[in-house]
């Protein structure tokens, strides 16, 4: 029983070392959850002249967008071996993400600093 626990134990850290999302990759997840949180604002009086225009152009094209916004936030990856961390700061949002098995998990999302 101890072997079989040990062993599913290496096989966990082996695949966890070999499928940790890369600096690229995080940048890219990152991305990703930026362009789904762009898709469900709506316009409104709220977001000023500015944050509409950008909202806009946002919508209509999403990669330049992306663009954009990730040359406005801090960003820090560290590798951990079997896992890496990836944190953003931006916009007055913070987050700090966990990479692992080819994703990434942001507990508690994106914060307001």
């Amino acid at each position: 029983m101890f072997r079989f626990l040990l062993t599913a134990l290496l096989l966990a850290a082996a695949a966890a070392f070999f499928t940790k999302p890369g600096e690229e990759r995080a940048e890219a997840l990152l991305g990703e959850r930026i362009m789904r949180a762009v898709a469900m604002k709506d316009i409104s009086l709220d977001n000023g002249a500015a944050g509409n225009a950008l909202l806009v152009g946002c919508k209509l094209r999403p990669s330049d967008c992306i663009t954009l916004l990730q040359t406005q936030i801090d960003t820090q990856y560290t590798d951990l071996k079997l896992f890496s961390t990836y944190s953003a700061r931006g916009f007055g949002l913070k987050a700090w993400c966990l990479g692992a098995y080819t994703r990434l998990f942001c507990p508690g999302g994106f914060r307001e600093i």
